[in-house]
């Protein structure tokens, strides 16, 4: 009875693991794309993008809500699993590690991208406004010089 017990938990426990990895894979790959939307500023499919993602990550947090029995009792769990199980659990885990810690360079850079794209975009809108500025100056001097001229013939 108890290894039939011990067997459904790891059973479960890879199963939910490898539901994980594979929402993390899916979010990799929208990170890519999120990426190169980024670079070429297609805002549209930008936030299309974010909205997958936004999905993906309840999925993720629900995924975590299941795992979270197996995480508080982690050292009873470790023991009762084969040498085997241990293995894959293991792969999983790095898998999902490293997955993520990619995800978050890949939107670190691109938090980047779009502060410095955002800046640039007010820095010519402050340019363009001290252009029109200057623009309604001399157009003013200019017919302050023209009523100036009729004033005097």
């Amino acid at each position: 009875m108890a290894e039939s017990k011990a067997r459904r938990a790891a059973e479960v426990l890879l199963g939910l693991l490898d539901r994980q990895r594979q929402l993390y894979r899916n979010l990799q790959a929208l990170a890519d794309r999120q990426a190169d939307l980024v670079s070429t500023g297609n805002p549209d499919g930008l936030l299309r993008v974010l909205a997958q993602r936004q999905t993906l990550l309840e999925d993720v947090k629900k995924t975590n809500d299941a795992l979270l029995p197996f995480r508080q009792r982690w050292d009873a769990i470790c023991q009762m699993l084969d040498e085997q199980q241990r293995t894959q659990v293991s792969a999983a885990i790095n898998e999902i590690n490293e997955r993520l810690q990619t995800i978050m360079n890949r939107d670190q850079k691109d938090s980047e991208m779009l502060q410095l794209r955002c800046r640039k975009i007010g820095q010519e809108l402050q340019t363009s406004r001290v252009g029109r500025t200057a623009l309604r100056a001399y157009d003013e001097a200019g017919s302050q010089s023209s009523h100036l001229n009729e004033a005097a013939e």
